[in-house]
């Protein structure tokens, strides 16, 4: 299987159609990364989220230059764009 990163965190693409998988539908419509964290954003479901928060239960862990790494009831995954 192919990864989102060199950390071996799954693509978002990926795991939405594996069978009996139930992580909402999400797009990433805008990502901004920044060197400073503060910095940096996310416009997912056209929602604007920065790392820390989180939208119908799925945690924003971190934005990298790729995308942002998310989590969702206890499963990491990376949300890029389309």
């Amino acid at each position: 299987m192919k990864r989102g990163t060199d950390a071996g965190v799954p693509l978002y693409q990926q795991l939405i159609t594996t069978p009996g998988t139930q992580l909402p539908q999400l797009r990433l419509d805008l990502h901004a990364y920044a060197e400073r964290a503060e910095d940096r954003w996310v416009l997912i479901n056209m929602h604007r989220l920065r790392e820390g928060d989180s939208l119908e239960g799925v945690h924003v862990d971190r934005i990298t230059p790729e995308g942002a790494v998310l989590s969702w009831q206890g499963s990491q995954f990376l949300l890029t764009r389309e």
